[in-house]
């Protein structure tokens, strides 16, 4: 019966990765636990199998100073904490829907112990109104995952919200062809980042609004090709350079741009640029701060949100297309 043996053993492993120090399991919960599987065993017995996983297989499983109340798992692969952590992101992912945020979360919960389980279900909060209503983002996110790895173009239609708002096709329905080199979050909706034939430069596509996504058997354009993508890989130039450089995901050629605000705007000009910039103090409430970014109307979108907070000093044409950027909105109004 060496297969039962190996079968308790992994058993109460299982059982085991579920425990912590304020919640171990004693013989009689484990061998309670096994009864449940069809299996039985005695107290000795457990023991035995403890001691396998800890001599055997190298597993950190502490006797508690009180014996009687037995045995629990101190390394945990992940710690509730972070498991917290993994369930809320999900729970809060917009791109996902509410079914399958909680299948994900449900395989989350698995790798916790039972009172981190308890705590992560009685501390998470899901809008299921903020949820995306398309069933098949996970099968189109696959698809292109693979498409990117594999180095290969893909095809699909495009959407945009219309009368009703109904998702209706771009284009009448054209079937964009483009060389996807990255994907990833930005204001919470997942992206790709792509060149489009059959233009040179890069776009940006929204998952979501991706429609009959269907990888192809023709290569992806060489990423040295495309003109804002130049250079990734080499001197130490790397994608995160890029997607910090184009605001919004909103590409051009790259320039340096100054800008100054009043000192609690700091944080925000980090989390948005990194934490590598040089900050200047002007005067005793602001700062200037000068980094390189497109030439788009991102970086203006990104600054109008600040309102009188934040300031271009320069260069001068960054200044006069702002303010045209600014005249153009007022005017709506």
């Amino acid at each position: 019966m060496i297969e039962s043996g190996v079968l308790k053993i992994l058993l109460v492993l299982d059982m085991l990765r579920r425990t912590d120090e304020r919640h171990p399991l004693n013989s009689t919960q484990i061998i309670e636990n096994l009864k449940k599987e069809g299996l039985t065993a005695e107290r000795k017995s457990i023991g035995k199998y403890i001691q396998v996983l800890r001599d055997e297989m190298d597993y950190d499983i502490v006797l508690c100073d009180n014996k009687n109340l037995g045995w629990y798992m101190q390394d945990q692969e992940f710690e509730d904490y972070e498991l917290k952590m993994l369930a809320d992101c999900v729970a809060s992912a917009k791109f996902l829907s509410e079914k399958n945020s909680r299948k994900l979360i449900s395989k989350i919960l698995k790798l916790s112990t039972r009172e981190g389980e308890r705590i992560i279900k009685n501390t998470m909060v899901m809008d299921s109104s903020m949820k995306t209503e398309d069933p098949m983002f996970a099968i189109k996110f696959d698809e292109i995952m693979r498409a990117i790895a594999d180095g290969n173009k893909i095809s699909f239609q495009y959407m945009e919200m219309g009368h009703g708002n109904k998702p209706t096709p771009r284009k009448n329905g054209k079937r964009y062809v483009i060389s996807p080199y990255y994907m990833g979050v930005w204001g919470y909706e997942y992206f790709v980042v792509a060149n489009t034939e059959p233009y040179d430069n890069v776009s940006a596509y929204r998952i979501e609004m991706m429609d009959s996504v269907e990888a192809l058997s023709e290569k992806a354009r060489p990423m040295n090709e495309i003109r804002e993508l130049q250079g990734i890989g080499r001197n130490g130039r790397t994608f995160v350079d890029f997607i910090k450089e184009s605001v919004h995901l909103k590409s051009g050629e790259k320039y340096r741009i100054t800008i100054s605000g009043i000192n609690h705007l700091r944080k925000e000009v980090t989390k948005k640029f990194g934490n590598g910039l040089l900050f200047r103090d002007q005067g005793a409430d602001r700062f200037v701060v000068n980094f390189e970014v497109a030439d788009s109307r991102g970086i203006f979108e990104w600054l109008a949100q600040y309102g009188p907070g934040m300031k271009i000093e320069g260069p001068q044409e960054s200044v006069e297309k702002y303010k045209a950027f600014l005249t153009e909105t007022l005017e709506q109004y």
